[in-house]
């Protein structure tokens, strides 16, 4: 179905963002069951590393029109998309820029394979990838820009390529205040300390901890780093998805959700 996402993907991003739920349904993507049980109307939500927008699409409507889907992301093609989804659902509001922990600026690198531009992979941190381009883009915390925001957040979804740190610590007072449940991809091979530390912070919170494996949610407890993920990785660059049983999604729950 790549070639005809990308055909899509040029014609209308509406009709992209659709498509590319159908198919994440067809698939069995646990994260649409997660985001279904977890997002309350009314409520905001935070899609960091929004990308083409498909969850943020998928959020919007169960918000509802009187809640709100904040989409961070920084590459220009994919705010261009995401600004034709806000026209279209008015509970939208795209940020574009890059979630940190400081205002700053960045370099975005955009890697590239078989000459097509692979901007799921777009990050403000340096990749080993030969061909690439590079955008400078604006680094923002996520407590600032939502400052002025008076509705609970219900959800934080965060896939930001190896930037998961910075951009959860301009994050976390969000995190504490509202106790959102929270999808994030972690990369050992992305960073630069252990993912237990990461763990060990949302648990200290009296966060409940799961992975998904192969369409399967299994508790944090089960997690090991060596069997789940570098076993898998050589030093190549992997252009889409990583080998079966790769593990790189985390869910957490607060204390007072019911356990997955």
């Amino acid at each position: 179905m790549n070639r005809l996402e990308r055909l899509v993907d040029r014609i209308d991003p509406v009709v992209s963002a659709s498509v590319r739920l159908v198919k994440k349904r067809w698939q069995g993507d646990p994260l649409l069951g997660f985001l279904t049980e977890n997002v309350t109307t009314n409520s905001a939500v935070i899609d960091l590393g929004a990308n083409r927008g498909v969850y943020t699409w998928l959020m919007a409507a169960l918000v509802g029109p009187g809640g709100q889907v904040h989409a961070v992301e920084p590459f220009p093609g994919n705010v261009a998309a995401l600004t034709a989804l806000s026209r279209r659902r008015r509970n939208i509001v795209v940020h574009p820029f890059a979630a940190s922990d400081r205002e700053a600026e960045a370099v975005l690198h955009v890697p590239s394979h078989g000459g097509q531009v692979i901007d799921a992979l777009a990050s403000v941190e340096l990749r080993a990838c030969d061909d690439e381009s590079a955008f400078t883009v604006a680094l923002r915390r996520v407590d600032s820009l939502l400052a002025d925001e008076d509705r609970r957040v219900s959800v934080l979804k965060c896939d930001v390529e190896g930037h998961e740190d910075p951009a959860l610590e301009g994050s976390w007072s969000v995190v504490e205040e509202h106790r959102p449940a929270v999808a994030v991809e972690i990369e050992d091979r992305h960073r630069h300390r252990p993912v237990e530390d990461l763990f060990a912070r949302f648990t200290a919170l009296g966060y409940q901890g799961y992975f998904v494996q192969d369409r399967a949610v299994r508790p944090l407890t089960e997690f090991d780093v060596e069997s789940h993920q570098r076993r898998f990785l050589g030093g190549d660059f992997i252009p889409y998805s990583p080998p079966a049983g790769y593990v790189s999604d985390f869910l957490f729950l607060p204390g007072s959700h019911r356990r997955l």
